[in-house]
């Protein structure tokens, strides 16, 4: 019984650390948003913006998907 207890307790913290990332990088995501179509606003021509864009939005989410891999990574080394 103890052992299950201690299982679920586990699964529910993984649960909830994975909730967690998801709603941070939703906010976090939604500045970045904010922030980017200013600065691409002020920095580029209107001509043909939507390719600096589509850079920009490739190289944020290569660099979210690493941020994700390195804490995933943290926090698999603190459970164990």
């Amino acid at each position: 019984m103890i052992t299950k207890t201690a299982e679920h307790i586990q699964k529910v913290g993984a649960n909830s650390f994975t909730l967690w990332k998801g709603s941070v990088l939703v906010v976090v995501g939604l500045f970045w948003q904010s922030a980017i179509k200013n600065m691409i606003n002020s920095l580029v021509p209107l001509q043909n913006s939507w390719v600096y864009e589509v850079v920009l939005a490739v190289v944020l989410t290569i660099l979210c998907v690493g941020l994700i891999y390195y804490i995933e990574s943290k926090h698999k080394k603190e459970v164990e």
